[in-house]
């Protein structure tokens, strides 16, 4: 009942399959497996790879992530209560990604981010800094937003404590931010 010619239940059970042809389209239930929230669809192109939203596959192609709609952090690799600072530092630079969205669970962010692009955080979501001491995300351009889906629902940046004299923690709502955090 699905338009994809292979369903499969991880990223890695894609990238081993050899007889995938260029142009069609796939599907993926999980990025580790099938339920974790890292599913996606992806096209069998020429792309160059990039680890993240085109994968190179076992046979020479790549499986182009569809970001139409925006990355979901899942998708690419991220998982809860680990430090997903390169995912989010190497999703800056994909030209085709124009929103991150980061699903309610808690993400350690260790590395600085120089940002360029949306974030759309789920309510719930957060961030904790547990090392860098400054400049944590830097905005790169104008009208970037960082917001939440809905009216009222919070989202929270947050520095451990373990950094002294940094204990303190941003809400994230729906205006948009053009500062340092």
């Amino acid at each position: 009942t699905e338009n994809y010619l292979r369903v499969f239940d991880n990223v890695a059970e894609m990238v081993a399959e050899t007889s995938l042809p260029l142009g069609v389209t796939v599907k993926t239930r999980g990025y580790y497996s099938p339920g974790d929230g890292g599913e996606g669809i992806y096209t069998i192109t020429n792309n160059q790879p990039d680890t993240l939203v085109n994968v190179i596959l076992d046979n020479g192609l790549t499986a182009t992530l569809d970001v139409t709609s925006g990355v979901d952090i899942l998708s690419v690799g991220a998982q809860a209560n680990a430090d997903i600072g390169a995912i989010l530092v190497g999703l800056q630079e994909i030209a085709a990604v124009n929103t991150i969205l980061i699903p309610k669970m808690s993400f350690d962010c260790n590395s600085q981010v120089k940002v360029k692009k949306n974030f759309r955080f789920s309510p719930g979501a957060q961030f904790i800094n547990r090392s860098l001491r400054d400049d944590w995300f830097v905005f790169e351009t104008d009208n970037v937003e960082f917001s939440t889906i809905g009216e009222g629902n919070k989202a929270r940046l947050a520095v451990d404590t373990a950094l002294t004299g940094w204990n303190h923690s941003v809400e994230i709502g729906r205006a948009s931010c053009r500062e340092r955090v």
